[in-house]
């Protein structure tokens, strides 16, 4: 039995369908609307059990009374009742070398916290969340500038492959889980404020934020999501009465840009995304933008 739902989860499927194992069922996210009037949208691991004929359910405790020896549960996102971790083991592909990040964003928690290294473990599921015993490791390192999607859908590769190697030991007895050692770190879920930029911090935390994704600031009452920028810290001299946020226009390598000032040091800002409007370059943005002196990010300063 499957539990899982998200394209990290899709991927390790994918690798138990093609393998000699047979998913007797997956047990998913419920279907939901794109929007108001729009089509009903499948999660990954539901169009994936659709193709191969596998039966679909939505409820955890549908596994009672099913016949299959083993649980594999992967990004499933909800706690699963006990009556069903009684009913037959289950084993986590977990995203982090637990018990560093337990818990709902184990992959942005590391790249937030500037870890150079990560990888997954296989554990079985216990009542507390991410606290079971662990099957087996494998570290992965965390590359310079790689993005939360990118670093997870590597993690889902190797987790799949270390799935498959344990599974026949798991099934037959001969691997054992042992307990995690060491100091737990929580990698609770993003709140859309921690999302928000303090363009105090320093570069090196903003770029994290924008490899994690939807990082946002203000301009007066407006939103905007920032896609991508870079660092330039001391190529692009700063004000010291500049205050962090404020805009400006410099000549980089022959190129105009869009500059920001942070904490420490100047950022450019390559690609942002207004309010109500498309992705767009920087400069095209800050053309649009009628003030043209003293514009500060993250304040309000526009009627």
């Amino acid at each position: 039995m499957f539990f899982g739902s998200p394209r990290p989860a899709a991927i390790c499927l994918a690798e138990l369908v093609r393998s000699f194992h047979e998913v007797v069922g997956v047990i998913t996210k419920v279907d939901r609307r794109r929007s108001r009037r729009g089509a009903v949208s499948k999660n990954p691991v539901a169009e994936l059990a659709d193709r191969h004929v596998i039966p679909i359910f939505y409820d955890p405790s549908d596994a009672l009374g099913l016949d299959f020896d083993l649980g594999v549960v992967v990004a499933y996102g909800k706690i699963i009742p006990e009556s069903v971790l009684k009913y037959r083991p289950l084993v986590n592909v977990h995203f982090s070398l637990l018990p560093r990040w337990r818990g709902a964003a184990p992959v942005e928690r590391a790249i937030l916290a500037g870890d150079t290294q990560t990888g997954v473990t296989i554990m079985e599921v216990a009542p507390e969340l991410d606290s079971g015993g662990i099957y087996a490791q494998r570290a992965l390192e965390i590359g310079p500038g790689e993005t939360s999607l990118q670093l997870t859908e590597r993690m889902a590769q190797l987790g799949s492959e270390l799935l498959l190697e344990s599974l026949p030991e798991i099934h037959a007895g001969s691997l054992r889980a042992t307990p995690q050692d060491g100091e737990v770190t929580w990698a609770n879920k993003l709140t859309p404020d921690e999302m928000r930029v303090d363009w105090s911090k320093s570069p090196e935390y903003l770029l994290a934020l924008v490899r994690v994704g939807r990082p946002w600031t203000t301009l007066g009452s407006k939103r905007i999501l920032l896609k991508e920028l870079h660092s330039v810290d001391g190529e692009i001299p700063k004000s010291p009465k500049d205050p962090p946020g404020t805009l400006g226009v410099a000549l980089h390598g022959g190129t105009k840009v869009v500059t920001v000032t942070t904490g420490a040091g100047q950022m450019i800002l390559d690609r942002v995304q207004p309010e109500g409007r498309g992705e767009m370059d920087g400069l095209s943005w800050f053309n649009g933008i009628t003030k043209t002196g003293g514009l500060c990010l993250g304040q309000d300063n526009i009627e």
